[in-house]
């Protein structure tokens, strides 16, 4: 599995509870042996699978249902919240996608639930000018730092 950020596809021993569909992607719901819990996979990012000998049940109090709130995939205790403003030029368009309303001046003001920082800056960066971080000041920051490293290329 490749996390976004990584070079490298890292070995994980999974034992998956069923596959979902949420925010325009297909993820696998699984436990994973590396860290006794249960995490949520895209499986646009696996590149390799290997089925193992060893058997397991999924626990009965298990729900699928559970993994995906209002239509997304998304799990992590104590998630921060990260606040962006739409502007009203791409407003529409997520407001129709998400199922929200817009505000009267025809902007979108949404809350995310925030467990990756980088995450956050990709989401905003791909709406450019169109999308103003309210809070948290964390990811703000970061997106400047990035715009930073962009303008000025890479170190040599």
């Amino acid at each position: 599995y490749r996390k976004p950020a990584e070079q490298e596809a890292s070995a994980r021993v999974v034992c998956p509870y069923g596959i979902v569909f949420a925010s325009g992607m297909w993820y696998a719901v699984a436990r994973d042996e590396g860290t006794d819990g249960v995490r949520i996979f895209r499986l646009d990012r696996i590149e390799g699978v290997e089925q193992l000998d060893a058997r397991y049940e999924s626990p009965r109090e298990f729900s699928l249902d559970s993994m995906v709130a209002e239509g997304r995939a998304f799990q992590s205790a104590g998630a921060d919240t990260l606040r962006v403003r739409y502007s009203p030029r791409i407003a529409r368009w997520i407001a129709e996608r998400e199922g929200k309303k817009l505000d009267n001046d025809g902007s979108l003001t949404m809350e995310h639930a925030l467990a990756d920082v980088d995450w956050a800056v990709r989401h905003v960066l791909q709406y450019g000018p169109e999308a103003d971080i309210l809070e948290p000041v964390e990811v703000r920051n970061a997106v400047k730092r990035r715009l930073s490293a962009i303008a000025t290329g890479p170190e040599t």
